[in-house]
């Protein structure tokens, strides 16, 4: 037995680090989910403060991001799915997308092995792309309600314009779909194809 808290401490530290990232990320999700047994409102809330997901992301050793990705598996899965993550055999990321089917099919899945494993993380991951590609056409949608047309009843002798380009290779730090979601954008050929003449040269106008 530990005689000291210190060495207790240090125990504890010891193995976590060799815990399975899944597994590190998997406890500091459920520990940042646990509800506190205090009443918040009294003296306890500064006695007993409760952890934020960013310090139980530092406990363990994890990335905060790593923990959002647990916190489906935490919530809603199954318990041989926890079992799989914390012996390192389920990656966490592939276990978040397995946690949005009902419990009973995850013990399924798990219980086949990897291979089905991984094959219904694919699908599950493929249909989630697809809601959120509808999600963000509606968004553009909703955005483009708000674009007016530009005059093109006149002539003007200098054109100012920024064109909304869908970047092939976005800038470092985005994706196309970060963009995506501030703004609608165009292709080039149909940037091409407005009543302006719009970045002439890279349309191949003079």
């Amino acid at each position: 037995m530990l005689s000291n808290p210190e060495a207790a401490v240090f125990s504890l530290n010891d193995i976590r680090r060799h815990m399975p990232t899944g597994a590190r990320a998997l406890s500091a999700a459920e520990e940042a989910n646990a509800p506190h047994g205090g009443d918040r409102v009294s003296e306890q809330a500064a006695i007993f403060p409760l952890a934020t997901q960013a310090d139980v992301a530092a406990k363990y050793g994890v990335s905060d991001r790593t923990v959002r990705t647990a916190k489906p598996v935490a919530e809603s899965g199954s318990v041989e799915l926890k079992q799989a993550v914390r012996a390192g055999d389920v990656p966490i990321h592939v276990a978040a997308d397995i946690a949005s089917l009902p419990k009973n099919e995850q013990s399924e899945i798990v219980e086949k092995g990897e291979k089905e494993i991984l094959a219904a993380a694919k699908e599950v991951h493929a249909k989630k792309a697809v809601v959120r590609r509808e999600e963000r056409l509606d968004r553009i949608a909703e955005i483009s309600k708000g674009n007016t047309d530009l005059d093109t009843s006149q002539r003007y002798p200098v054109i100012y314009a920024d064109p909304p380009w869908r970047y092939e290779n976005p800038p470092v730090g985005a994706s196309s779909r970060s963009i995506e979601n501030h703004y609608p954008t165009m292709t080039l050929e149909k940037i091409c194809i407005l009543p302006v003449l719009v970045a002439g040269a890279a349309c191949g106008f003079a």
